[in-house]
C-alpha cells in the first residue's frame, strides 16, 4: 500500500462527436460528452455536485476567447446542464492536472459526483504560425504571443514543435547514440494501428488507413527531426469522465476504475529560452514518477497497460524512461520487436493515443486506462489487464499521472 489509501473511483466515461476544423460549437461538444458521461455510470443530472475542467486551448488566437465557442469553463457547463455544484474549478495547464484536482475534490468530501471534462477548439488556421503585423511586430497564433522572449524566438518558430519535441529529441540523439526515425517509426506506426481500432477516433472516422513505415520515414519534415506524422492532428471534440468514491460505486451498474496513485508538476516548470530541454524533462519527470509510485505502493513492473501523452512522438520513449520501464536511454531499444503492441510485454496506448485518435490533450489516455482496466474495451482489450499508469502532458506541462486499477486501493 502507497503513503495514501485512495478511495476514489472512475465510473463513466463519454465522447462528442470529433471534427478536424469547428464545425460544431464546441460549447454543444462538450455538452455532448458530459452527457454521455454521466449516462454511461447511470446518474441523473442531479446526482452531479462537481465539475472541473481545464477550459483553455493551446494556442489560442489574439482574439477573445468566447466561452461555449473556444473554449468551455466550469460555469458554461453548470449552466447548460443546469446542475447545482457544491464544488467547481477551472485549471490552467492541462487535462492532467484537472484530473488530479477531481481525485481530489471527490477523496475530500468537496463533492460526491464529479464531472472532469476537456473540450478542445481547432481554429481554421494553423496552429502556431508566425505573422508580421502592419506595425512591424511578430505576433505568433496565440502561442506565447505577451512572452517578453517572444521577439528572440517567434521570427524563428522556436516553439512547438521545435523546442518541445525537435530540441530534446536532437539532444537524447547526441547523448544515447540513439532515436532514429528509423526506430521512432515503429511508435507511430503502432500508434495508427492502435487508433484505428477506437471508434471514437478520428482517424477511424475519418481516414481509416493503416500508416506504413516507408510512408512515415518519407514524411514532409517540420523541424528536424519532428516530421508531420510526429504530431498530433488537432481535432475539434470533447470527452468527459465520472469520479466519485469506490463506495458509492458499488451501487452502480458498470466497473469502477479505482485509483491507486496521484502525481502532478507544476503548470509553471519552463526555462526562460528552451522550455523543453531534455534535462529538465528528465529531472521533472523522474521526480514526479518517484512521487507516483511511492504515492500508489507500486512500481513498473505491476503496470499492465501504459497509456503516455504523444502530443509530440518523442514524448512517449522520455516517459517510459521518466517511469522506469527501461533504463535511462534505452527507451527506443525497448519500443522493438512487438514490446509495445497489444499483446506485447508493455501495450502502450492501445486506444491510440493523441497520434492514433486525434489531439484531445490526454482524454484518449485516461478513456483507455479506465475501460482497460475495467474490462471494456472491447477488441483492444488487454488480455488480464488490472493497472494501468497514465502519463498527461510533459513533465514540464502542468502534468499529471494516474495508476488506475481494477481492485480497490
Amino acid at each position: 500500500m502507497g503513503a495514501n489509501k485512495h478511495t476514489a473511483a472512475f465510473v463513466g466515461f463519454g465522447q462528442s462527436r470529433v471534427f478536424r476544423r469547428d464545425e460544431v460549437p464546441l460549447g454543444k461538444l462538450a455538452v455532448e460528452a458530459s452527457l454521455a458521461a454521466i449516462e454511461d455510470a447511470g446518474l441523473e443530472l442531479s446526482q452531479i455536485d462537481g465539475v472541473s475542467c481545464t477550459p483553455d486551448a493551446p494556442f489560442s488566437s489574439d482574439v477573445q476567447a468566447i466561452d461555449g465557442e473556444h473554449m468551455v469553463t466550469s460555469q458554461y457547463m453548470v449552466n447548460a446542464l443546469g446542475v447545482t455544484p457544491t464544488w467547481t474549478e477551472d485549471i490552467a495547464g492541462t487535462l492532467g492536472i484537472s484530473m488530479v484536482k477531481a481525485v481530489q475534490a471527490v477523496e475530500s468530501g468537496k463533492c460526491n459526483y464529479a464531472l472532469l471534462f476537456r473540450s478542445l477548439y481547432s481554429p481554421g488556421s494553423n496552429y502556431g504560425h508566425t505573422a508580421e503585423t502592419h506595425a512591424g511586430k511578430i505576433k505568433s497564433a496565440g502561442y506565447g504571443a505577451s512572452s517578453s522572449m517572444e521577439p528572440f524566438r517567434a521570427p524563428y518558430g522556436f516553439y512547438p514543435p521545435a523546442d518541445a519535441a525537435a530540441l530534446p529529441w536532437c539532444r537524447y540523439q547526441a547523448r544515447y547514440k540513439s532515436g532514429s526515425r528509423e526506430q521512432m517509426a515503429t511508435l507511430v506506426v503502432q500508434a495508427r494501428h492502435n487508433g484505428l481500432r477506437y471508434e471514437g477516433g478520428y482517424w477511424t472516422q475519418y481516414r481509416p488507413e493503416e500508416l506504413t513505415v516507408e510512408k512515415y520515414l518519407n514524411d514532409r519534415m517540420v523541424s528536424r527531426p519532428i516530421s508531420v506524422l510526429d504530431c498530433d492532428i488537432p481535432v475539434q471534440g470533447a470527452g468527459a469522465f465520472i469520479i466519485t468514491t469506490a463506495e458509492r460505486a458499488k451501487d452502480l451498474a458498470k466497473p469502477a476504475a479505482h485509483v491507486h496513485g496521484i502525481a502532478e508538476g507544476s503548470p509553471h516548470q519552463r526555462s526562460l529560452l528552451t522550455e523543453q530541454s531534455l534535462d529538465e524533462q528528465i529531472v521533472n519527470g523522474r521526480a514526479m514518477s518517484a512521487a507516483l509510485w511511492t504515492d500508489s505502493g507500486l512500481g513498473p513492473t505491476d503496470i499492465d497497460v501504459a497509456d503516455l501523452y504523444d502530443g509530440f512522438s518523442i514524448m512517449t520513449p522520455l516517459w517510459l524512461e521518466y517511469l522506469g520501464f527501461c533504463r535511462e536511454g534505452e527507451a527506443f531499444d525497448f519500443i522493438q520487436d512487438g514490446r509495445i503492441a497489444q499483446n506485447g510485454v508493455l501495450p502502450v496506448n492501445p486506444s491510440g493515443g493523441n497520434l492514433g485518435g486525434g489531439r484531445l490533450h490526454g482524454v484518449n489516455h485516461l478513456m483507455d486506462a479506465m475501460l482497460q482496466v475495467t474490462g471494456r474495451s472491447g477488441q483492444r482489450q488487454v488480455e488480464g489487464a488490472e493497472l494501468a499508469v497514465v502519463a498527461i502532458s510533459p513533465p514540464l506541462w502542468a502534468c499529471g499521472l494516474l495508476v488506475l486499477g481494477k481492485d480497490p486501493a
